[in-house]
This record gives structure tokens, sequence and C-alpha cells, in this order.
């Protein structure tokens, strides 16, 4: 098995991290609204959904990252090359 380096730890955290804002930020906007009964009451059940929902979508989240940091063979250079290839074409004049 493959040791992983110290950079690409961190590359994978910090990648993490971003999709995870990224993923959250829509879902705090429209999941938030219907629940705001229950977090006003304090409800056990409200807080207990609400974990529920953001626990299953960072599990898929992280297993997703997780594979793909793991199936790939691993060039810091590669994360940002892919990343680059997604501008849109307008913006490459």
């Amino acid at each position: 098995m493959k040791k992983d380096s110290r950079r690409k730890s961190m590359i994978e955290t910090v990648t993490d991290i971003v999709i995870g804002f990224l993923i959250y930020l829509p879902i705090n906007i429209f999941l938030l609204p219907y629940f705001t009964s229950g977090i006003e009451e304090y409800s056990l059940a409200t807080g207990l959904s609400i974990s529920a929902i953001y626990t299953s979508i960072a599990l898929v989240r992280k297993y997703m990252i997780r594979r793909w940091f793991v199936n790939t063979r691993f060039n810091p250079s590669q994360v940002f090359d892919s990343l680059s290839r997604l501008k849109p074409k307008f913006l490459e004049s």
C-alpha cells in the first residue's frame, strides 16, 4: 500500500472543504426554511432530521472525494489542470 504524502493529504482536505462549502451553501438556502418551525420549538425530531440529512450528504461527498484521490495517480498539478479545463470557453480569449 502506498503511503500518502503530506501535500496530497493537504490538497485532498482543502478540496473536500471547498466542495463541502459549495454543496452546503445551496442546501442551507433551500432546506433550512422547511425546518424553521421545528428549529424555533427546539424539536428533537427536527434536529435529528437535519443531522441525518447533512450526515448522509457528507458521507457520500467524503467517500466520492476519497475514491477520486485514491484512483488517480496523484500529481498535485493534476487537480489544478483539471480545474483549468473546466473554465468556460468564453474566458479563453
